[in-house]
């Protein structure tokens, strides 16, 4: 499906056309890869459960980190239909070989979670194996809290993604800039997935989750409030890379820790619908908010309410498995 779109996308005839291949087939072939893998992940760790999907999810800030300013150099050099045309080459090759190795459960290996065999499970192998099923989940006060927050985080970070490097080519008069601002916040999300992983296991997933919200709260009063002048874009960028990191890579655990892993990947993926709200809402609204009011002060003032409201939902997180 993302080779399909990204196909569709470089021959498209129109901006139509363009939109439907490339929301549809690229949404459907993401959400299809991504939210499944989040899940098998939980299955295999136990213990070190945030490092793992910390390292799993370090893919996607490698290629926010890289392919901006790959994609922006190659639209440049080769055009954006030839550039589209190689993406869906690299989608197909790299993406079917990894799926070749994949097992969606230790038990497919004779192991239980951690890598431990059948004959010498360990003693949380049974707490590790257990859990809510989907529709017991939606009928959990938790799994609301939850829902909310992943929300406020995700919200703030499209807004970023779409309207920050704006900000920043419209004050520098430099469209490279636009692929720094994100290449900045795709490094600072791979640091954070890798090294923030290992310190959610010592200090406490959730506890670093909250960490995260925390820094969102910070990272949405920089950018409202503009205190450095066009040096803020940076500075606002590197902040919210490592809260959006943490955000990712420990929210499949959190949610894991809170429901267990008897139904995880149908629990995370309709806790991770609140990304795809977030992604169509936040950039959209905080578009017509910019087109109606000459800035963003009233888009980037709404984002401070919301991040302190989502630490103070995060109260209410509990780890029970």
């Amino acid at each position: 499906m993302l080779a399909a779109g990204l196909l569709g996308s470089a021959l498209a005839g129109s901006y139509g056309e363009l939109l439907l291949v490339y929301g549809i087939a690229i949404g459907i072939g993401s959400g299809a890869i991504y939210i499944p893998l989040l899940g098998l992940i939980q299955r295999w760790f136990y213990r070190r459960r945030g490092l793992a999907s910390g390292l799993a999810t370090a893919g996607v800030g490698i290629g926010t980190l890289t392919f901006p300013i790959i994609a922006a150099r190659g639209a440049d050099a080769f055009g954006w239909r030839s550039l589209y045309l190689g993406f869906a080459m690299v989608c197909v090759s790299i993406g079917l070989l990894a799926v070749c190795v994949l097992a969606a459960d230790p038990s497919e290996r004779g192991l239980n979670a951690d890598g431990a065999p059948d004959h010498a499970a360990p003693p949380t192998g049974e707490k590790a194996s257990a859990g809510f099923s989907l529709k017991q989940a939606l009928r959990d006060r938790q799994f609301y809290a939850l829902y909310f927050c992943s929300f406020g985080a995700a919200l703030l970070s499209f807004m970023a993604f779409v309207h920050l490097p704006q900000q920043a080519a419209e004050a520098s008069g430099d469209k490279m800039q636009s692929a720094t601002i994100i290449s900045v916040i795709g490094l600072a999300s791979l640091v954070a997935r890798l090294g923030g992983g290992s310190w959610a296991d010592r200090i406490g997933r959730i506890a670093m989750v909250r960490i995260a919200l925390v820094l969102i709260v910070v990272t949405s009063i920089l950018w409202a409030f503009n205190p450095w002048g066009a040096n803020v874009f940076l500075i606002v960028a590197a902040l919210l890379g490592v809260a959006y990191g943490l955000s990712i890579a420990l929210l499949p655990a959190v949610i894991a820790d809170s429901f267990g892993n008897r139904e995880i990947s149908g629990i995370i993926g309709a806790i991770y619908t609140s990304f795809a709200l977030a992604a169509f809402l936040g950039p959209t609204v905080g578009g017509l908010l910019r087109d109606r009011f000459g800035n963003y002060d009233v888009a980037l003032e709404a984002c401070v309410v919301l991040s302190v409201v989502t630490v103070l939902a995060s109260a209410g997180f509990g780890k029970r498995y």
